[in-house]
């Protein structure tokens, strides 16, 4: 029941948000990405299995001027060496133009959601696109640019500034400086005005989550911060658990253009289940549950005590006790 259990009290919160879940075919045909499981089908249209599932959510939706709010648990899939691994993804986006509120939404269900499971030694890594295309924008050669993007996700800094170009420029300074901005933090002299704002445009959102209630060591600004895919334009984020370096899930701010070729511009965040279901104590996901063990004969006598408890929001399961079981 634990997975069971934990979906439901995620489901219950992001109900209470006013998110709305949706379901989407686990294939299409729309082959993008490295990681996608391609299989050839019998009437010749190449297939794949999802890698993820925002994009798969966007494809269809129009554009709105009112805010769409969607949730999504399902199956992701890809290829880890010569193996199939499938994960379980939950996520939600809230599609609306950039707006500051929008942003802070999707965070602060992340820390209501934490609450609600008893997870409290997380913390969220913040970071902004724009940052790195300010930078990347000196590179001409687009393929380049992909593969330094690629180092920036895995944090291979080291390759990063090999294969730049840009570490004997100007930029050489500032680049250093965001790749190690933990340890210098307010030492670091950033000259360039618009990575300047842009580091101090991330700080200030720091402080206004943490006038929400976030605790201030749940938060890190990290500008060489890097997601995948290439949708994300604003802040991105990244979740882990304290001391450890594996990502529960991240998310951000993106742009997209849907099959009807309107732009869409959202914020979401996704994790994997399993990653989750490893840190929750089983106890906090026990039910409130009554058990009714009676012969079967009594069921419509019992039948309204039983209604009462579910209206108090308790289980009320009924057990024949001619069977045998939990005498």
């Amino acid at each position: 029941m634990k997975r069971e259990s934990l979906e439901k009290i995620i489901r219950r919160r992001l109900e209470l948000w006013g998110y709305n879940e949706v379901r989407i075919p686990i294939l299409y045909e729309d082959i993008w990405g490295k990681e996608n499981l391609i299989y050839f089908e019998k009437n010749g249209k190449f297939l794949a299995l999802r890698p993820e599932i925002t994009r798969e959510i966007l494809k269809s939706i129009r554009y709105d001027k009112i805010p769409k709010r969607m949730f999504y648990m399902g199956p992701i899939f890809k290829l880890n060496g010569r193996e199939v691994e499938e994960n379980y993804q939950i996520g939600w986006e809230l599609i609306y133009k950039p707006s500051l509120w929008r942003d802070v939404e999707v965070l602060l269900i992340i820390k209501e959601v934490f609450e609600d499971i008893g997870i409290d030694d997380y913390i969220i890594e913040l970071g902004n696109t724009k940052i790195w295309d300010f930078i990347l924008r000196f590179i001409k050669d687009e393929e380049k640019v992909k593969s330094l993007r690629e180092f920036l996700v895995k944090r291979d800094y080291v390759s990063f500034l090999e294969k730049s170009d840009l570490s004997n420029s100007e930029l050489k300074s500032e680049i250093l400086n965001l790749f190690y901005y933990d340890s210098c933090d307010e030492d670091c002299v950033f000259l360039n005005s618009s990575l300047r704002d842009e580091i101090n445009f991330l700080n200030s959102f720091k402080k206004l989550l943490v006038k929400l209630g976030f605790k201030e060591d749940k938060l890190i600004v990290n500008p060489a911060l890097m997601r995948p895919y290439e949708y994300y334009d604003g802040i991105i984020f990244e979740v882990y658990l304290k001391n450890s370096k594996t990502s529960l899930g991240g998310g951000g701010s993106y742009i997209e253009r849907n099959k009807y070729n309107e732009l869409l511009y959202g914020f979401g965040f996704a994790f994997v289940e399993e990653k989750l279901l490893e840190l929750v104590n089983g106890t906090f996901l026990e039910e409130n549950i009554r058990y009714f063990v009676y012969p079967e004969e009594q069921f419509i006598r019992i039948y309204e005590d039983m209604r009462k408890e579910r209206e108090k929001g308790i289980i009320s399961v009924f057990i024949p006790k001619d069977e045998g079981v939990l005498e």
